[in-house]
């Protein structure tokens, strides 16, 4: 009699023993307990042999479920790899990518990029999140993003950093109050109050420490909008990258300049054991080409091959 295995009985039985519980991994699954149960049960008739152990505070695997749960984790990641791998293996654009990447990247670099795929590909479709590069790097480490832009290195082995440009961070302030040369030097930033976010800070700090300034008026804030509410208050500069503020620089309603030393870089984040869809291959080439425009009008500094 042949044994079966089902996909479903194995992701079911990878839930359970993740959780060490039949309930919560059924309340996880939106299934009933006695759903899971059954497929548990069906999976371990079919093979022949127990797979968990169970009593009062829930399950334990047995050595034959611990050597099951690797190979499930094999099988049901290489079932997961399938449509990646086969729709790479068409070259034209179809599909849906998934992008993540801080606000301050989507007008100057997403928008324009998800306008021109769209007006040339009807079947691609997008789904687009904004958020801080931790939070988009966790997102891309667990497949619910393939392709992130973020700011700092992290992730663990499975995760692919790839240096995209580099960025100055500028002071700025208001038109009308402004009484910086075209570079602000490490002591011009003592007698300011400074408006930051919490992911610039650090590097801020660092930057302070290796100048030999001392910053005793800081604001945090994660909020653009509030950042900019400071600005126009004049209670604060900001301490931003260029790219967050373009528009109000491009429009003049606020004005500033590079600090000297301090910058940030940006990285393409993506899952190493993933092969490029042609829907992101042709997103990552679009990302250069823009690059290189934004390099050639001096609004970022793109890092050189």
């Amino acid at each position: 009699m042949p044994m079966k295995i089902t996909l479903t009985g194995l992701h079911y039985f990878r839930v359970v023993a993740t959780l060490g519980n039949v309930s919560r991994a059924a309340d996880q699954l939106n299934l009933a307990q006695s759903a899971v149960s059954r497929q548990i049960l069906a999976l371990e008739e079919g093979l022949g042999i127990s797979l968990l152990l169970r009593h009062h505070r829930g399950v334990e695997l047995t050595p034959a479920g611990r050597h099951l749960l690797d190979r499930a984790n094999l099988i049901l990641g290489t079932v997961s790899d399938l449509p990646h791998e086969l729709s790479a293996l068409d070259e034209r654009p179809h599909g849906t990518i998934r992008i993540g990447y801080p606000s301050s990247m989507g007008a100057l670099i997403v928008s324009p990029i998800v306008i021109q795929i769209a007006e040339r590909y009807e079947a691609v479709d997008f789904v687009l999140a904004e958020g801080f590069s931790a939070e988009v790097i966790a997102r891309v480490e667990a497949d619910r993003l393939d392709l992130g832009i973020v700011s700092i290195l992290g992730g663990g082995p499975d995760i692919s950093l790839t240096p995209l440009f580099s960025e100055d961070i500028w002071l700025v302030g208001v038109p009308g109050q402004w009484e910086f040369a075209d570079v602000v030097q490490p002591l011009d930033i003592e007698r300011e109050r400074l408006v930051v976010t919490s992911g610039i800070r650090p590097r801020l700090e660092r930057w302070a420490n290796e100048n030999d300034v001392k910053l005793s008026r800081i604001i945090e804030s994660d909020s653009q909008s509030t950042l900019l509410a400071l600005l126009q208050g004049k209670v604060a500069r900001a301490v931003v990258p260029r790219s967050s503020v373009h528009n109000e620089l491009e429009r003049g309603t606020l004005c500033g300049a590079p600090i000297r030393g301090l910058f940030l870089t940006r990285y393409l984040a993506e899952r190493r054991d993933r092969v490029r869809s042609a829907i992101s291959t042709l997103f990552v080439n679009l990302v250069a080409s823009r690059l290189r425009e934004l390099d050639q009008a001096r609004q970022l500094v793109k890092i050189k091959d």
